[in-house]
């Protein structure tokens, strides 16, 4: 079996979302001219260009050809859950190499997981140029919407990290706005890319396969892009790795105000942390005493 094909043990159960009806290789039939003119780097993304067009079903995500669903690939003990806490519906969106709960209430992606794995050649496909609204929502965010509101278009799931381990196709649906939320520069593209970097390079590669859930922190009354995309106050990340056939945890917490030189380690914080701030339950699959420990703990240094 190679890295492709394993797959987490844990399987998820339904929860109180809204599941979205298609790939994004079918929806892309019903793009305006406008979306299509977004299309990333020239290339653009069709019904034609992958096999993944079944739609997405409560219970079963949609699966790869084989037996195993995304589901199992990207969400390590269950999909996030959404506790009373979040005001909001979410939809969520199945793409080859990651999985989105959006909130088309915020414009925005509120958690979003995938997984990362060792493989022989870390380098990727050519970065896409341009970002492409996703007709599967209702906010139909499109990248003008950010033009000249000092924020950046910041990626959820990292195109270069998904670019690497699940090639061109799922590189170019990592420009889908639904994977995008505001970001300060100095968070985008300094220390936040080298969270990112470290993923998929030091990882990745040393610990074999890593999953990660990330996403936004909003406060009660979050500021708004022009466009009326909510702004988030931090953004957060866990990572998770399993050594000795035992969960490990990395949770990390970064507000827009960063400067994007500081060290890693002031920005760890707990699970239940995260959980506290967003409204979201991860890992509900596993036995309540192990998510217990390690969603409370919080680690001091980088693994």
């Amino acid at each position: 079996m190679t890295s492709d094909e394993r797959v987490s043990c844990r399987r998820w159960t339904p929860c109180l979302i809204i599941v979205a009806g298609s790939f994004l290789c079918a929806s892309l039939l019903s793009c305006t001219s406008d979306q299509a003119a977004e299309s990333a780097g020239g290339r653009t993304l069709s019904a034609t260009s992958t096999n993944h067009s079944a739609p997405n079903t409560v219970g079963n995500l949609a699966s790869d050809g084989g037996t195993n669903t995304y589901a199992d690939k990207y969400f390590y003990a269950g999909i996030p859950k959404a506790t009373s806490a979040l005001p909001h519906p979410l939809l969520v969106l199945t793409n080859i190499g990651y999985v989105v709960g959006y909130d088309d209430a915020r414009k925005d992606p509120v958690w979003v997981c995938y997984r990362l794995f060792k493989v022989s050649n870390v380098t990727p496909p050519p970065r896409p140029k341009q970002f492409v609204v996703d007709s599967r929502t209702t906010a139909r965010v499109a990248s003008k919407d950010y033009t000249g509101s000092g924020y950046d278009r910041g990626h959820c799931a990292p195109n270069r990290a998904i670019g690497i381990c699940y090639k061109e196709q799922a590189q170019l649906e990592t420009f889908l706005m639904s994977n995008i939320h505001p970001q300060k520069g100095p968070l985008n593209q300094r220390i936040w890319e080298r969270l990112e970097e470290k993923e998929i390079i030091d990882y990745a590669q040393r610990l074999q396969e890593i999953w990660v859930i990330t996403g936004g922190v909003y406060g009660e009354h979050p500021g708004k892009l022009a466009s009326g995309v909510e702004i988030p106050d931090a953004c957060y990340k866990i990572l998770v790795d399993v050594e000795n056939q035992k969960p490990r945890v990395l949770a990390f917490v970064m507000p827009q105000t960063v400067k994007g030189d500081e060290a890693f380690e002031p920005f760890l914080v707990s699970v239940d942390d995260i959980e506290k701030k967003t409204g979201l339950d991860f890992m509900s699959e596993l036995p309540d005493e192990l998510e217990d420990v390690i969603e409370a703990g919080k680690i001091e240094r980088m693994w």
